[in-house]
């Protein structure tokens, strides 16, 4: 009898914000990790290179750094290439295939988004460049949740995101009335505060969501 031979795949996803792209004022380039995920995994049996999905011919040395914060560094180069953006997605992958594991990169560009992170009680920051909202007030309708609302996302104040943050980030407010029954809701109670939401545009239409700003991901072939 044959023994099934099974693929292993294991993947870390992440949305990138803008200062993890170097685009604040230290212009470093990383992954932050949060400290309640394990991303140890991701680096076992590491053999110093991440291959492109994109381009089979390039691969990244990326390392992983345990000091004030966790990161993966090492993906200027990377980002460059592919001008990546905030609200974009990078997905890194441990495959293990047959007693060879084998590691890749890849990335998602967004289209038709806004991304939002939360900040605390201080607002919403825009991850991705659209000068078309910036610092302005864009009203429409969308659905969240099944249920239609007009939403305005608006610029409300600028200001650090902690006290020894080097940049000054855009804050904007986001709330939400029921075409139903007139209830308004405040997404800034509602969102966990580092979670992000998305509104996406299909052709007039608007649709938001909560999404994760990372997570991991185990799938078995």
């Amino acid at each position: 009898m044959f023994r099934k031979n099974t693929v292993k795949i294991e993947r870390f996803i992440k949305v990138l914000n803008n200062t993890e792209l170097g685009l604040g004022n230290t212009k470093e380039t990383y992954i932050h990790i949060r400290k309640e995920i394990d991303i140890d995994f991701m680096f076992i049996g590491y053999s110093d290179q991440f291959k492109s999905k994109t381009d089979s011919t390039e691969s990244y040395p990326l390392k992983l750094t345990k000091n004030r914060e966790i990161r993966i560094v090492g993906l200027g180069t990377y980002y460059r290439k592919y001008g990546l953006e905030g609200g974009d997605v990078i997905i890194l992958e441990r495959v293990e295939d047959n007693g060879k594991t084998s590691f890749f990169i890849s990335h998602v560009k967004k289209v038709d988004t806004i991304t939002l992170s939360k900040v605390g009680n201080k607002g919403f920051e825009i991850l991705t460049k659209n000068s078309t909202i910036e610092k302005h007030k864009l009203s429409s309708v969308c659905k969240y949740n099944g249920v239609k609302y007009s939403f305005d996302l608006k610029f409300d104040t600028s200001g650090k995101k902690r006290i020894d943050s080097p940049d000054i980030t855009d804050f904007y407010s986001l709330e939400l009335k029921s075409l139903e029954d007139n209830s308004v809701l405040s997404l800034l109670q509602e969102v966990v505060d580092g979670e992000m939401l998305e509104i996406i545009k299909v052709e007039s239409d608007y649709y938001l969501s909560e999404i994760k700003s990372s997570f991991k991901q185990e799938i078995e072939l």
